[in-house]
């Protein structure tokens, strides 16, 4: 099932705003990490915003852990804020972080868009 979201280019990052209907699992993350990869390349761009509210979840340890090392390869440099409302991150949200950073990218999870662009380093004009 596709997922609807709206992507914008701001000028200092990418802004995603996913669908209600949004699930994490294996495969919605490879295709998400595909999408983030093509945008980064095509805006020359390595800071995301993924903004949406709390997504269902069905993810294990081990697949938490193969989608963090994998996002660090979707694009030198990456920084992921992940605004995610009514989201309370857990072990498993811990250690996809723990398994991108390790690997060179930076995400971190966030209750509200004002802190997630500060620690991005962007403007919140669109």
């Amino acid at each position: 099932m596709e997922v609807e979201m709206l992507v914008e280019f701001r000028g200092d990052h990418i802004y995603i705003r996913h669908g209600t209907e949004m699930e994490i699992n294996p495969d919605s993350m490879t295709l998400l990490r595909q999408k983030i990869g093509q945008l980064c390349r095509q805006y020359s761009c390595g800071k995301i915003l993924i903004e949406g509210t709390s997504p269902k979840r069905r993810m294990d340890t081990i697949n938490a852990f193969e989608s963090g090392v994998e996002a660090a390869e979707v694009y030198p440099d990456l920084w992921i804020a992940l605004c995610l409302h009514d989201y309370e991150p857990d072990e498993i949200s811990d250690l996809f972080v723990t398994a991108a950073r390790n690997r060179g990218a930076r995400v971190k999870f966030f209750s509200s868009i004002g802190p997630a662009l500060r620690w991005l380093g962007v403007s919140a004009a669109a």
